[in-house]
């Protein structure tokens, strides 16, 4: 989620989360209806002849089997289970190796920095979104010393004390 979001804009987080939901949802019935599948086969293949389909499929029924069938029908739902396993665990293989040739991406590259201007007599100055120019040493000094702050006005920012009127 957090790769979605640092390759996306901001105007566009919306609809890629909602399709990495999409997609994760699919994803997660695609691979249940395939394991319950594979599962359903594998056990009604290897039941013992003497216990019906029906009865295998319902756990609530094992206690009426004698200690035979119970064994048997525990044994076809292991086969079952182990064959789910055996699908996915090289599918896992692959999906690791995928993720060997991923690359970084940093959240802070998509994030718009100030253009730094330097006039000829030396000085910087940093031109915001807006497009206005503020002096950096200014802006720095508003937020540590006396200026405007959260709305409200401030003497002083003492760092043990905090906000000053």
């Amino acid at each position: 989620m957090i790769a979605l979001l640092a390759n996306t804009e901001k105007a566009d987080r919306a609809v890629a989360t909602g399709l990495r939901n999409f997609i994760r949802t699919t994803g997660g019935a695609v691979g249940l209806s395939i394991g319950s599948s594979i599962l359903n086969n594998v056990l009604i293949a290897n039941i013992p002849p003497t216990v019906s389909a029906a009865d295998a499929l319902q756990f609530t029924n094992l206690y009426d089997l004698t200690p035979e069938e119970r064994d048997g029908v525990i044994d076809a739902y292991m086969k079952g289970i182990q064959t789910i396993m055996y699908l996915g665990a090289p599918m896992v293989g692959v999906m690791l190796l995928g993720s060997l040739i991923l690359t970084e991406v940093r959240l802070d590259s998509l994030v718009p920095k100030p253009a730094v201007h330097v006039a000829k007599d030396g000085h910087q100055s940093t031109e915001a979104n807006s497009g206005e120019t503020t002096d950096p040493s200014s802006a720095k000094a508003e937020v540590v010393g006396e200026g405007q702050l959260f709305g409200g006005e401030v003497e002083a920012i003492d760092v043990e004390k905090g906000l000053s009127r």
